[in-house]
């Protein structure tokens, strides 16, 4: 094969116009990634809130903690664990409801992890992390 010609008659180099679309088609594809990532989170969410309705208003109808226990395990599968703690937290909610309270500890763990960072940040900004040795 030969290196590629340019429009211009340089070789090596990619026509501009190919280089362009190559760049579109990139950007083009970080957008639909984006707009999936941000789909499944949201998806992730709203299964999160039908199981915390499931744990509240709807308690006492039938099917309530299948059905919960359905929704969390949908919003599960969508759970980016790089994210929002809320599916492993609103599992750890129904364990607990379930006085499964050793199944829960792996889900509180998991919910802990994703916000420690960001709790830990926020007590040194206002001063609560710092140990003056009181």
């Amino acid at each position: 094969t030969h290196p590629p010609v340019s429009n211009n008659g340089n070789v090596g180099a990619p026509a501009p116009a190919a280089a362009s679309m190559a760049m579109e088609d990139d950007a083009g594809e970080n957008n639909l990634q984006t707009a999936l990532v941000e789909t499944r989170r949201q998806l992730c969410g709203a299964y999160c809130s039908v199981a915390e309705l499931f744990l509240t208003d709807l308690c006492f109808e039938a099917n309530a903690e299948k059905d919960c226990e359905s929704a969390l395990q949908a919003a599960l599968e969508l759970d980016d664990p790089k994210s929002s703690p809320d599916a492993v937290q609103a599992m750890a909610n129904l364990r607990i409801s379930q006085n499964r309270g050793i199944e829960a500890v792996s889900y509180i763990l998991d919910a802990y992890s994703r916000v420690k960072v960001g709790c830990e940040a926020m007590a040194d900004l206002v001063g609560l992390g710092i140990d003056d040795g009181d």
